[in-house]
């Protein structure tokens, strides 16, 4: 799980990365066009049983039956699986997800994270490397704070939020990451008119992005995401999206334009796109 791979050095320097990293199943294109607007609510085709099942480079599957069904079970693609497992019933009202993730060569176990669940919200993760996670939510239900902690290391971020009056919605606005210094990075998100017809959560904001257990984070799909240090050395980069959207409105391909000098630089400018895929007939156990 990208969230916990944490090691060393690694976290010692996880606040100057930046709060959001190039999605991993990106691949490098050239830009797509923009999508105009979203598809017209009245004309759009939903179906409660159509599942994603290709997210990016990765397959996704789900439980086919019981009281788990529709929930995720395996996500894999060339190099590595995910498997997911789930227990309601271990002396407590909360549920608990284990996410283990394998070697496709070999099938040798290579991490795991467990998720626990309270109120239909994640309230921690602990990973397997000693890595753990605590998760706030606000009165609204959405996710307030996240801190994260690894031997004598911690780092913490915190959400805030915009209400949208014409479509009674809030919006992600900003994530603040702070250590024992104070803040020391900010992202900023702005967002398109587009209706997100199957939300996921934002990648690489400490959430696991298809687990639907960590609040909702706009009605709208993203339309560019700026990201700035606030102590020591300044610097800034700024991510833009740009998305083609089937006959129903749902995503097929989002492009994202990578400026690392920041908005307004095309100086060592790249591009890269990921693909959905979704399906009324997806595949499980």
């Amino acid at each position: 799980m990208k969230l916990f791979k944490i090691g060393g050095n690694v976290f010692k320097y996880l606040l100057l990365i930046g709060i959001l990293t190039a999605c991993n199943h990106d691949e490098p294109v050239s830009p797509a066009s923009n999508s105009t607007t979203g598809v017209n609510e009245e004309n759009a085709k939903t179906n409660a049983a159509l599942k994603l099942v290709k997210y990016g480079d990765d397959g996704v599957q789900y439980i086919k039956s019981g009281k788990f069904m529709g929930m995720l079970y395996r996500v894999s693609n060339a190099t590595t699986y995910r498997k997911y497992t789930y227990n309601d019933n271990n002396g407590t009202t909360n549920l608990f997800i284990t996410c283990t993730s394998y070697s496709q060569a070999t099938n040798a176990k290579i991490g795991e994270s467990i998720y626990e669940i309270a109120n239909g919200r994640c309230i921690a993760v602990t990973g397997s490397n000693g890595d753990s996670c605590q998760y706030k939510y606000n009165a609204s239900g959405l996710l307030d704070e996240v801190t994260m902690f690894y031997q004598s290391s911690w780092a913490k971020w915190n959400y805030s939020y915009i209400f949208n009056a014409p479509t009674n919605a809030y919006r992600l606005d900003k994530i603040v990451a702070i250590n024992n210094a104070g803040p020391v990075q900010e992202a900023k998100f702005t967002y398109t008119a587009i209706a997100d017809k199957y939300p996921l959560n934002p990648e690489n904001i400490n959430t696991e992005p298809l687990l639907p257990f960590f609040g909702k984070f706009s009605d709208v799909l993203i339309k560019d995401i700026e990201i700035k240090s606030t102590s020591g050395t300044q610097w800034t980069n700024f991510r833009e999206y740009n998305y083609v959207l089937d006959n129903a409105g749902y995503v097929t391909s989002r492009t994202q334009a990578y400026h690392p000098f920041g908005k307004g630089s095309n100086q060592s400018l790249s591009t890269s796109t990921m693909n959905f895929k979704y399906s009324q007939y997806w595949q499980g156990i």
